[in-house]
């Protein structure tokens, strides 16, 4: 989810100047305006590459860069991610194309808006600053893209930051990939921990969308020309919250409450407590190749003094109707990568996902969690269970993350330019560090990212449609 906004004459002007630039590539050489409009075009094209280079600049000097997608080589006014990336070579029409390399310039200004506020720039600054960039983002990309000359070039130079495996993990034997699958399976069938449950359960505002507004938008709405679905923040806001996951962590001391990551003016990284919070996004994947939403949650534990230990991603991948398809978890770290299919489907020839438990028909009452590592070992599929103590946490949006307030008019991102978390506890060599979503490559053995759209097609086949059973409101009061 992006929430970068400009203004509406901004906006205007910004389409205006596109449709002129595309309206002179195809008129007469006999009209006046052609002219015109492209020595306007010439001379604003001469500032944009000074304008790139002294923002680069100074966000290399503040150390501000965001990871949230990959820089393109020599196109700096762009941004790209694999979701993107999977649609090059395979547009069908002008109207995908362009709405591909909009959302590629889109991707840039919300990038490179956290990183001017990450680096001191007042809102006024940054306004004008991203506005003129946006103007030189529409020209250059149109110019690139709409010119034969340059056309394949361009394209193909996004797909080369989707290619790029993040070298985190430590070289596993097949020794050591069976001795990962024997553990998961043993936690997944043996008696839990004798420690005292808690339930945690998303606290749900006042006044949010219901959950049947919500689905009739979800369903109704147009798809665009990639086949996303054009909900506002608050119809996303409220749909996170009616799937939001209740945990039930087995808690022995303090570091078993989940936290919301601080920054202080010094750069320390700590987990507050006194807040409990997990943190929701939305990314597309396909199923049977269409484009559908996942709910992203993430949430974070600290040691016994607070500083960053371990986390979890649990997602949840939506099909047309809204349904669930599949659940997933997921450390932060890129390990430990869990399949739990909600609807009838095949795991497909060739490929060995873990899938530890199936709750298909009954969908999810609650996710158990292990003391002190954290890591998930059961799904409950009927609501049951017991628990010595009953909580509630706070659903916040992910993008709080890349903008944490560290002091008056300052604030930094809780991740660094390669997508680590800062300040983050390492337990070991071969323990790869905490990861911004968008970065995590999955542990050896698994061919793919995390984020790769095409990842549940390479390991599912759907043999019936998801059932309304799972369409279950987590955030309900017991």
């Amino acid at each position: 989810m992006h929430k970068v906004f400009f203004s509406l004459a901004f906006i205007c002007q910004a389409f205006l100047a596109a449709g002129a630039l595309a309206q002179a590539q195809r008129v007469g050489p006999d009209d006046g305006a052609k002219d015109n409009v492209q020595d306007m075009v010439a001379a604003h094209l001469k500032t944009c590459p000074a304008r790139y280079a002294r923002i680069i600049k100074r966000v290399d000097e503040a150390d501000t860069a965001d990871a949230s997608f990959y820089s393109v080589p020599d196109y700096p006014w762009i941004r790209g991610n694999r979701f993107l990336a999977s649609y090059v070579g395979h547009f069908e029409n002008e109207l995908e194309l362009t709405t591909w390399l909009s959302q590629l310039r889109d991707n840039e200004g919300y990038a490179r808006n956290i990183e001017l506020r990450n680096a001191g720039l007042s809102d006024a600054e940054r306004r004008e600053t991203l506005d003129n960039l946006r103007v030189c983002a529409v020209w250059l990309s149109i110019d690139r893209v709409f010119n034969p000359d340059t056309e394949e070039a361009f394209i193909d130079a996004t797909l080369e930051g989707a290619r790029v495996k993040a070298a985190d993990h430590a070289p596993i034997s097949a020794r050591q990939q069976k001795k990962i699958a024997q553990d998961i399976d043993r936690r997944f069938n043996s008696q839990p921990e004798k420690t005292p449950v808690t339930e945690w359960r998303v606290a749900r505002p006042e006044g949010m969308m219901s959950p049947s507004e919500v689905f009739a938008l979800y369903r109704d709405l147009p798809r665009d020309a990639l086949g996303r679905i054009g909900m506002f923040h608050t119809a996303w806001n409220a749909l996170a919250h009616h799937y939001a996951p209740v945990w039930l962590i087995h808690t022995q001391t303090q570091a078993d409450v989940p936290g919301a990551p601080t920054i202080d003016a010094a750069g320390n990284t700590r987990i507050n407590r006194e807040t409990p919070t997990v943190y929701w996004h939305i990314t597309y994947t396909r199923v049977e190749s269409r484009a559908v939403p996942q709910i992203n949650y993430v949430v974070f534990f600290g040691d016994d003094a607070g500083q960053p230990e371990n986390g979890q991603v649990w997602r949840i991948t939506l099909n047309q109707q809204g349904q669930p398809v599949v659940y997933e978890s997921m450390r932060l770290d890129g390990t430990e990568h869990l399949w739990f299919p909600a609807t009838a489907m095949r795991v497909r020839e060739d490929v060995d996902p873990t899938v530890p438990q199936s709750v298909a028909g009954t969908g999810i009452a609650a996710t158990r969690m292990l003391s002190d590592t954290h890591q998930v070992y059961r799904v409950a599929t009927q609501a049951t269970y017991e628990a010595a103590d009953y909580r509630r946490y706070t659903l916040a949006p992910y993008d709080d993350l890349l903008t944490l307030e560290t002091g008056p008019n300052r604030s930094a991102s809780l991740f660094d330019a390669k997508g680590r978390l800062k300040g983050a506890k390492r337990t070991g060599q071969r323990n790869p560090p905490m990861r911004q979503l968008g970065s995590h490559s999955l542990a050896p053995g698994e061919p793919f990212f995390f984020d790769d759209p095409n990842l549940f097609d390479a390991n599912f086949a759907l043999l019936e449609p998801a059932s309304d059973a799972n369409m279950t409101d987590t955030s309900a009061s017991r």
